[in-house]
């Protein structure tokens, strides 16, 4: 038995190094994906913070899927700070979020330490999106009135 899938309703969500991986995915398809959510699409190795981007070809880009949504909420360190996708949500400025420990890269990279440091001070803000995509999805389905708002 062969799987036969309509390109066009497929969907990838990646998380981090996840949405370059769903890019890739979505560069090499023989037809378009239909959308691809990345999720504060890791910075560090993709040219982020100090540099120019790399060249599309070799990360998340607009064009991989008939749609790309972008969520970025670390681009102080984890994440990318420029928008790759068709549409491109910096949650609040996208740097760090509220609730979550740290100020930037300097003052997260000052916490990461290996005799205990606290793991939550540098992936908190960077593991927001993943739960406001699961929040969002979860109020589609609910009675209850509550948007997320972003």
């Amino acid at each position: 038995m062969r799987l036969e899938l309509i390109h066009g309703l497929v969907q990838l969500i990646g998380h981090s190094l996840g949405a370059h991986l769903a890019g890739f995915i979505g560069k090499n398809t023989k037809s378009k994906l239909g959308r691809i959510y990345g999720l504060d699409p890791a910075g560090p190795c993709f040219g982020a913070i100090t540099g120019s981007l790399y060249p599309s070809s070799k990360r998340l880009a607009p064009s991989d899927a008939e749609e790309v949504v972008t969520i970025h909420t670390n681009t102080a360190l984890l994440g990318i700070d420029k928008p790759l996708g068709r549409q491109s949500v910096f949650v609040e400025g996208g740097s760090v979020q509220p609730g979550c420990k740290g100020g930037g890269v300097f003052k997260s990279i000052s916490a990461l330490t290996w005799d205990g440091g606290d793991f939550d001070t540098i992936a908190c803000s960077h593991s927001r999106a993943p739960n406001l995509l699961t929040y969002q999805h979860d109020q589609t389905e609910s009675d209850d009135d509550c948007q997320l708002v972003a």
